[in-house]
């Protein structure tokens, strides 16, 4: 408190030092990145972003926009989690002329934007790069001497006019064709003409440069729109008035309204918006009146360097949009002042880019190991997993971990796709599988050994993997075999199968056998229009009695270079048309299987075909296995099997539990009126992913499956970002069936080209 009677040093005192009033509850501290904290471990985009949202100034503006991004991310309607945010991407034309482009591009191939509002710049730039290099220089170039030698500078960035002169010859047959098929149109119903509009122009461009570097090559791939509402106010703008004289009397017409009514409707019907825009004018606008419609976008992010003092858009904060109904009031939004190329990779490394965590919330197993790492080098989608297999309990209590099935498959993949891997040792509970992105020459065949073959012109392509003791073959299998299929011979080359040898278990408990696997799962994968895979025994190896590991070699087909497997629909299961039963057991047991088996069909199916496909020596005593595969009228399998776990006993007495309760068990999967039993449910959900178009598994009364298949199913939706869709349907007895539809993301078969 001043005192009013204070002269000389104590009155400044007084003037200087006025009392403090208390903190608001919950004020944050400035504080900086300590990189003493790191000592001795590597410091990640991660760290260094996350912890400068306390640092004040453009640091904390950065860390915001992250936790918004993030936000804006993982929003889900309680009421149906299947609904996910529309997102909106704006930018100006020079970050697709910088290297941002390329930040932009994983955005779009990898599905994580809906929609785009870009300049013509913006789009021709994107389509010129994909014919000729775009050049570094300085901002200092003079540009008297740049026109001379018929150079463009765009900053710090050169452009030879050649490149544009490329483009002309590109974009102009394309414009040719287009005003051939929209004359062509003219005599049809009005509602079947073509009407093209910038996003259908885009579109169309997107397809016709069938360029994986290319920003609208994976927009028009993905089905993302693209918006341009100044379509001409560019190069491309240029390309199209000339072309008006070339096709005169005739003209290309392009709509700016139907694409305005389509902006609109999409953020109108959106459950939640996010809206990111780089730069300002037009695109911010653009975006930011779509939400208008819908009374605000839920969450904002904005990076730009202008002001807001010349009230210009671009400089316009995000609270200004507030004030227009551009932003929700309540809505998270912030804006970044720098330069887009600077902070924008830092975003997106620590939001989209960064590595899934896979927390595994379901079923904590080897299937979510499996099913996430052939994803990802399928797809080359980096994923890290935390707590791996953490509530299965190994020796001496200690928690599960990997095992070395696991890392036998992992290292394979890892191998075989060149992604790097961290933590892949045993009992590890973290795993990181990140895929490196590979160029056509690198292909998986130089890991796979050539071997000529007598008399054929065409080498033998093998492969070796041991995975110790007797881990199961098939759950390996599992994991590879989508890559496999997926990664073929170079187009125009005669398809070579690869002839795989694994060494392991055929027969392991709590994991599908060798029998069910040829009987079941490879007879449903060529009937789903999968290549026929082979299979030819060398030696068993079994989980019971003398643990010897036995030995396989698996001929596998691929997918024809540059091609997809089109989307299944696995609705209706038919009538039970017959069974087939295999039994590996005892040479004492043999008998009394045979004869249990033959009567207790008579009784409990009489009239339907009963068939003893494989009856052989298991060579020990305690071996026993039964199979019992269901065949129905529509072609698909549904079986259960036991390799027996108890004190062997009288073997008239193993024989009839073991048949009493694998048939009780098949029959409980027909009654549930799907065309799987839930064992191979989750195997196909990986196939379902891979698709293309739409796929239905009808899993019958249990439609939503195991765990294990749920967790499979939230791991193609984590890694793939495919969506789920439950198709209810009802049954007999009020009895409701759930089958699950998802659209896959097509995944087209390896061309191999460049592969010597």
């Amino acid at each position: 408190m001043e005192d009013k009677g204070a002269t000389g040093p104590a009155k400044a005192v007084d003037a200087v030092l006025v009392q403090s009033a208390p903190m608001p509850e919950g004020s944050v501290q400035v504080k900086g990145i300590d990189f003493n904290e790191y000592s001795g471990r590597p410091i990640t985009i991660d760290d260094i972003v996350r912890n400068m949202s306390n640092m004040g100034f453009q640091a904390s503006n950065l860390g915001k926009a992250i936790e918004v991004v993030d936000r804006m991310r993982s929003w889900k309607d309680p009421a149906d989690p299947s609904k996910r945010p529309t997102i909106f991407l704006g930018y100006t034309s020079n970050l697709i002329s910088s290297g941002l482009r390329e930040t932009i591009r994983y955005l779009v191939q990898h599905r994580h934007v809906s929609a785009i509002v870009t300049t013509a710049g913006g789009v021709e730039e994107d389509f010129i790069k994909c014919l000729a290099p775009t050049y570094m220089g300085a901002f200092h170039l003079d540009g008297a001497t740049l026109r001379k030698s018929g150079m463009n500078r765009i900053g710090n960035l050169v452009v030879p006019n050649d490149n544009y002169c490329k483009f002309e010859d590109w974009v102009v047959p394309i414009l040719d064709k287009m005003l051939e098929e929209q004359e062509a149109s003219s005599s049809l119903p009005a509602d079947e003409r073509i009407h093209w509009t910038p996003s259908k122009v885009i579109h169309r461009l997107g397809k016709e440069i069938n360029h994986e570097d290319s920003v609208y090559y994976w927009a028009y791939k993905n089905d993302i729109p693209v918006f341009c509402p100044a379509l001409t106010d560019g190069s491309l703008g240029d390309m199209l008035f000339f072309h008006t004289f070339k096709a005169s009397p005739q003209m290309l017409r392009i709509d700016i309204v139907e694409d305005i009514r389509r902006i609109n409707t999409l953020a109108m019907n959106a459950a939640c918006t996010g809206i990111i825009v780089l730069g300002g004018g037009v695109v911010k606008h653009h975006i930011a009146n779509a939400n208008l419609m819908r009374n605000g976008a839920d969450y904002a992010v904005f990076v730009n360097t202008a002001n807001e003092f010349d009230g210009s858009d671009a400089g316009a904060r995000p609270d200004e949009a507030v004030s227009w109904g551009k932003i929700k009031i309540g809505g998270e939004a912030v804006k970044v002042y720098a330069e887009a190329t600077i902070v924008f990779p830092l975003i997106v490394a620590a939001t989209f880019a960064k590595e899934h965590e896979l927390i595994d919330v379901l079923s904590s197993g080897g299937q979510l190991l499996r099913t996430a790492a052939g994803l990802s080098s399928l797809l080359e989608q980096p994923i890290e997993i935390h707590d791996v297999r953490g509530n299965r309990e190994g020796k001496k209590g200690k928690k599960g971990g990997l095992r070395a099935q696991h890392i036998a498959c992992l290292s394979t993949l890892a191998k075989w796709s060149s992604s790097n891997t961290g933590h892949l040792r045993n009992e590890s509970t973290e795993l990181s599988f990140l895929p490196r992105k590979r160029k056509a020459s690198q292909v998986s065949y130089r890991y796979w050994t050539e071997r000529d073959i007598p008399g054929n012109s065409s080498p033998k392509r093998t492969a070796t993997i041991e995975i110790g003791g007797v881990g199961s073959i098939m759950l390996l299998l599992q994991a590879v075999l989508p890559y496999i299929l997926y990664n073929g011979p170079k187009k125009g080359e005669e398809p070579t199968p690869l002839h795989l040898t694994v060494m392991g278990g055929t027969h392991v408990s709590k994991a599908p056998t060798l029998d069910y696997f040829t009987q079941v799962f490879v007879p449903t994968l060529k009937n789903l229009g999968y290549p026929e895979i082979t299979v030819t025994e060398s030696k068993k190896g079994w989980s019971t009695g003398p643990t010897i590991p036995g030995e396989i070699e698996v001929v596998i087909p691929s997918i024809p270079a540059g091609t997809t497997i089109p989307g299944f629909t696995m609705k209706e299961p038919g009538e039970i048309v017959g069974y087939d039963i295999t039994f590996i057991v005892p040479e004492d047991a043999r008998r009394s299987f045979r004869e249990t088996l033959n009567v207790w069909f008579e009784d409990r199916a009489p009239g339907v075909d009963m068939d003893i496909v494989k009856d052989e020596d298991s060579g020990h005593n305690a071996r026993f296995y039964l199979l019992i595969v269901a065949k129905t009228s529509n072609g698909y399998r549904i079986a259960r099997d036991w390799i027996w776990d108890r004190k062997k006993g009288e073997v008239h007495k193993v024989a009839h539990e073991m048949t009493r309760k694998v048939w009780g068990w098949v029959q409980e999967e027909i009654e549930h009126g799907g065309c799987v039993d839930h064992y191979l449910q989750d195997q196909l959900v990986i196939y379902q992913v891979l698709a293309e178009g739409e796929s239905l598994v009808n899993g019958g009364a249990l439609g939503e499956g195991s765990l294990h298949t749920q967790t499979v199913r939230w791991v193609g939706s984590e890694v793939a970002d495919v969506k789920w869709q439950t198709v209810l349907e009802e049954g007999d007895e009020e009895e409701v069936k759930a089958m699950y539809r998802c659209k896959g993301v097509g995944l087209v078969s390896s061309t191999g080209e460049g592969w010597e």
